[in-house]
């Protein structure tokens, strides 16, 4: 249907091109639709780190919690298949060791990323992360493709959004007793930004030791 509905509109319009350029832009446009056409989002599975094997790392009270800022570009399309870096979304890897015998409670609310220059940022929903870049694989198809790849679109954006969520921190994790959690924080940073000099800030609950403690972890 594709190649058909392309040489429908050529042919409409074949008196203004040579022979030799739509036989050229032919082999163009299903070369392309070949490559993308019936592209699937590609899961990949969600990197397990040690908590003191991160680049960032502290101990407190039977805890161990690291932390690594994906900013290469390599990396961050081998865990997500998408430079999310590059449009503002900064992924945090955190890492969180219970050696303790209670079970321990983090809030994603209350976790911070404070910048050099001060600002604090909160994660951000993962829905949230995901839902542009769902949004713009779904306009490229369309763009590309026609309305007839909607269908392949949608099912790629919800992959996205799906793959990105289960690889992101919940709202209230716990972590029981002699188990490690990996799971990636979200920010909303902007366009250029840098890590470097930034602090996070993960507050933690141990179940019944009353008042919170603070792990603040000093970015690379």
């Amino acid at each position: 249907m594709f190649l058909k509905e392309i040489y429908v509109r050529i042919a409409v319009v074949n008196v203004c091109i040579p022979k030799t350029q739509i036989s050229t832009l032919l082999l163009m446009i299903a070369t392309v639709g070949l490559t993308f056409g019936c592209s699937t989002y590609k899961v990949r599975p969600m990197p397990m780190m040690g908590a003191l094997d991160a680049p960032s790392r502290t101990s407190m009270a039977s805890v161990d919690i690291g932390a690594k800022a994906l900013t290469d570009k390599t990396e961050l399309k081998a865990t997500f298949n998408y430079d999310m870096l590059s449009k503002g979304i900064l992924p945090i890897h955190l890492a969180v060791d219970n050696h303790s015998a209670r079970e321990i409670e983090l809030v994603r609310a209350r976790i911070e990323l404070v910048t050099a220059s001060g600002q604090a940022l909160e994660p951000i929903n993962p829905g949230a992360a995901s839902t542009g870049e769902g949004r713009n694989a779904m306009a490229e198809a369309i763009f590309f493709f026609g309305i007839f790849s909607y269908d392949n679109a949608n099912k790629y954006n919800d992959d996205l959004q799906r793959d990105w969520a289960e690889k992101g921190m919940g709202e209230v994790q716990l972590v029981r007793p002699g188990r490690v959690m990996n799971r990636f924080l979200y920010f909303n940073v902007g366009s250029g930004f840098s890590p470097s000099g930034s602090t996070l800030s993960v507050p933690f609950q141990i179940e019944g030791a009353g008042d919170r403690l603070t792990a603040a972890l000093r970015l690379d």
